[in-house]
């Protein structure tokens, strides 16, 4: 499915259209769209599409929900990202913008996910995602992505403490936002972080990193380097072309599972999917006891962060070198990337870790594409809550 455009958009103003499988719906879809206070669909379908990426498809009275959002006109808030049987997210920041089902992220983006629409940055309403135990995906297209620039979706423990184990907006931040903390002490604060994408068209890495304990909340070092993998270490996994496992012209999904036993995090896996291909990063050469290390702060809730950044070849050469060569994060290298189709579930009961570095995964076995879990969590297994 497609949008059905004839010409290629522009990155930066990607359109949408809304595409109704019975025809019934459309009278009060424009209703809504036009200001009504309530949309009725029981039974029909929507579909949501951005040029050239996929199509999100969610049931009709999931489609109420996104059209209302109880009015929020904040200008902190540039959107909201629906995710399937859970509580709408409200992306505070600046550089894109993001519509029920999908995000475009522009260069030099930075958002954050809160649980209500607020008009300043409240750490009460930075959302915290609680993974343990379960898998988040979504769909990317990276295609307009280039070397030298890094779209991250990341999970970090925001907001940062004080030593009194209150709420620290921190100093000399550096740009960042208020109460943001990560494992490289970007910002002046120091937190757990699990980067479960770092990427642009040509490379695409996966990250863990802990800290050491904290006293009342407040982290005094971080693993910066941290445990990761990485698609340059996988060859012709990864890049623009067919001849690559993933082709990154095209949309691809990323799921990501933190299996667990008794609230201890066992480990990482992350699945790359377009069509019939897959690519496996099990960080099966992570130690048990660094993975274990986690596992309080996905215990507890993470944020979830949203940032597309990066300059020149040298500043980003940790990421992309040896694929990348000269290029720089500017003009057309440097479009807008899409992500959508986000989803959270619970693995099923006895997921196990991942394999052991004497029985490594075979990332490019050719399977049946799978499609997106979109089982909602179970009574008394809420999987965000605000702040404590």
């Amino acid at each position: 499915w497609r949008s059905g455009e004839p010409e290629s958009p522009s990155p930066r103003r990607l359109r949408r259209r809304i595409y109704f499988v019975r025809q019934a719906a459309m009278a009060p879809v424009r209703a809504a769209l036009a200001g009504a206070s309530v949309l009725m669909l029981p039974t029909s379908w929507l579909r949501l599409a951005h040029a050239d990426s996929e199509f999100v498809e969610i049931d009709g009275s999931e489609a109420a929900s996104a059209t209302n959002r109880g009015g929020c006109n904040s200008k902190l808030m540039r959107g909201t990202m629906h995710v399937h049987g859970t509580p709408e997210m409200y992306m505070a920041g600046t550089g894109g913008s993001a519509s029920v089902g999908s995000m475009v992220v522009e260069h030099n983006a930075g958002f954050t996910a809160f649980s209500q629409c607020e008009e300043e940055w409240k750490p009460e309403s930075i959302m915290q995602l609680k993974l343990l135990g379960k898998s988040i995906g979504f769909t990317v297209d990276l295609s307009q992505v280039g070397c030298a620039c890094n779209l991250a979706f990341y999970l970090i423990s925001m907001p940062a403490r004080d030593w009194s184990g209150e709420f620290s907006a921190g100093e000399n931040r550096g740009g960042q936002p208020k109460y943001y903390c990560d494992a490289n002490q970007v910002g002046g604060q120091w937190c757990p972080e699990v980067d479960i994408m770092e990427a642009n068209s040509r490379v695409l890495q996966t990250t863990l990193h802990k800290c050491d304990a904290p006293q009342n909340g407040r982290y005094t070092y971080c693993d910066r380097s941290g445990c990761a993998q990485s698609t340059n270490d996988k060859h012709g996994s990864y890049g623009p072309g067919s001849r690559y496992t993933i082709d990154t012209r095209k949309p691809f999904r990323l799921e990501t599972e933190f299996p667990e036993a008794n609230g201890v995090l066992l480990g990482m896996r992350a699945v790359l999917r377009q069509e019939d291909r897959k690519v496996v990063f099990a960080h099966e050469q992570c130690d048990e006891n660094y993975v274990a290390a986690l596992s309080a702060a996905m215990r507890h809730g993470m944020s979830l962060r949203i940032t597309y950044w990066g300059n020149t070849a040298e500043d980003m050469a940790w990421m992309d070198r040896p694929v990348c060569g000269q290029e720089t994060c500017t003009g057309t290298n440097a479009g807008a990337a899409v992500i959508s189709n986000l989803t959270v579930s619970r693995l099923p009961p006895g997921r196990a870790p991942p394999a052991p570095a004497s029985q490594p995964s075979k990332p490019w076995e050719r399977q049946p594409a799978a499609p997106p879990a979109t089982t909602a969590p179970a009574a008394g297994n809420q999987w965000w809550s605000p702040p404590t």
